[in-house]
């Protein structure tokens, strides 16, 4: 009996540190150290700034059953009768088919996931990976989760909040010296219940390992004008069934009329965070660009040309105060400025002939002295191909690769063989 009160009191423990309380946290303690959002950063819920035009579907599951639009309508309780819940389901897709729906602009999904057993995360063991997405559209997440960190200390890491790409698993398969905090999350990073369902494992050499799941709530909203959709809900891991499932609870749909209006700052803030936020700030980020994929698709755009425009913001940017040297390949310190950072990561990814020419030019201005510093940042890096000092421009890269893969695209899936390309510049090979 002490033993479970012991138990049970550590899990709330560690649920606290890594979930804060339920809310993913701008800046936990299991994420990269130094990594902060941009300030006000926490304006950028992309929630609807009316009431929903119509909600097309709320389940929680509690009667036991399941709507005739769901693919596989299994619902079952947890082992210990807390909730029930749609599945568990193996590896394969169960789908939601939304017929019939009323005239719309957007739509606004809502969903609790419940992960279910062995899960491995990234690294060594993985990746076991978990997708959600509109068919025939944009992906809303591809990322992977860890749950065997709740039984040993040596599988613990994950995507999320992070979205999964293949440079994460490249760097833990070919670069194993590189703090692995520095790639990706502790296992259970943004849950909101962790080893609370009962649910127990005993396919490991027979011995049974008790309470290992957790839990996640997500919102996305998704431009979407269609009188049907289709989602796809997916598991892609290749153990069996009752080794890695998954599970789904309190889903709801609704139909917006508009999507919802962000300003140009805000967008602009999360934009900053997908090259120094936090993974929960970068996460939140890819879900205002999941609502403005035009945005999303302009910026990179910018980015890969090197826009003129672009270049000049980020330089006036620049000119406004001190950066420290190293700020464009290592973590930040929080008291250094975010947007400084952020500009030189981002001008960091720009083409190599920006940086030719850059380095022909008289570095030394006398009118520009934060500037002629921020140009020595610049030329060092490029000449330094040591992968640690890389690590949070690879992030960078990784993260918005990784969110041009989910709008899907033929124009983002073109940008981001290219920022995968500008990656290599790292001597980094991708993962297949």
């Amino acid at each position: 009996m002490l033993r479970q009160i012991l138990r049970k009191t550590a899990a709330v423990v560690l649920l606290a540190l890594i979930a804060g309380h339920g809310t993913p946290s701008a800046a936990t303690p299991l994420e990269p150290s130094g990594e902060v959002p941009p300030r006000d950063f926490t304006t950028l819920e992309a929630e609807p700034q009316e009431e929903a035009l119509v909600r097309v579907l709320s389940e929680d599951f509690e009667n036991g059953g399941a709507s005739a639009g769901w693919s596989d309508r299994t619902v079952a309780a947890c082992p210990n009768g807390r909730t029930n819940y749609l599945g568990p389901f193996g590896p394969g897709t169960v789908t939601l088919n939304l017929a019939e729906l009323p005239a719309h602009r957007a739509l606004r999904i809502s969903f609790t996931l419940h992960i279910l057993g062995s899960w491995d995360g990234v690294g060594r063991w993985g990746p076991d990976r978990w997708q959600c997405g509109l068919r025939d559209g944009p992906t809303f997440i591809d990322t992977t989760f860890n749950n065997c960190f709740l039984i040993w200390c040596d599988n613990v890491w994950q995507s999320f909040p992070e979205l999964y790409s293949p440079v994460q698993q490249t760097l833990f398969k070919t670069m194993p010296s590189l703090p692995p905090m520095l790639l990706a999350c502790h296992g259970g990073s943004g849950a909101t219940g962790l080893a609370d369902l009962g649910w127990n494992w005993t396919k490991f050499k027979g011995k049974e390992y008790k309470e290992i799941s957790t839990t996640y709530r997500f919102h996305f909203v998704v431009p979407h004008a269609g009188p049907a959709a289709v989602i796809d809900f997916t598991n892609l891991c290749d153990d069996l069934k009752h080794d890695q499932s998954f599970a789904l609870d309190d889903v709801s749909v609704e139909a917006l009329q508009n999507v919802p209006a962000l300003a140009a700052r805000d967008i602009e803030l999360a934009w900053q965070s997908l090259f120094c936020g936090s993974p929960s700030a970068a996460f939140k980020a890819s879900t205002v660009f999941l609502a403005h994929p035009d945005e999303l698709l302009r910026r990179t755009n910018q980015l890969v040309t090197a826009d003129e425009t672009r270049v000049g913001v980020l330089m006036d940017r620049l000119d406004a105060g001190p950066t420290r040297a190293e700020g464009v390949f290592a973590d930040m310190e929080p008291g250094d400025d975010v947007e400084r950072i952020a500009a030189l990561r981002e001008m960091t990814l720009m083409p190599g002939d920006l940086w030719q020419r850059r380095q022909q030019e008289d570095p030394f201005d006398p009118e520009h002295p934060q500037r002629t510093r921020t140009l020595q940042c610049w030329i060092y890096p490029m000449n330094n191909k040591n992968a640690l000092t890389f690590t949070p421009l690879v992030r960078a890269g990784m993260r918005l690769s990784a969110l041009l893969r989910q709008n899907g695209s033929p124009e983002a899936l073109k940008m981001a063989e290219t920022i995968e390309a500008r990656v290599s510049l790292y001597d980094l090979l991708l993962a297949e």
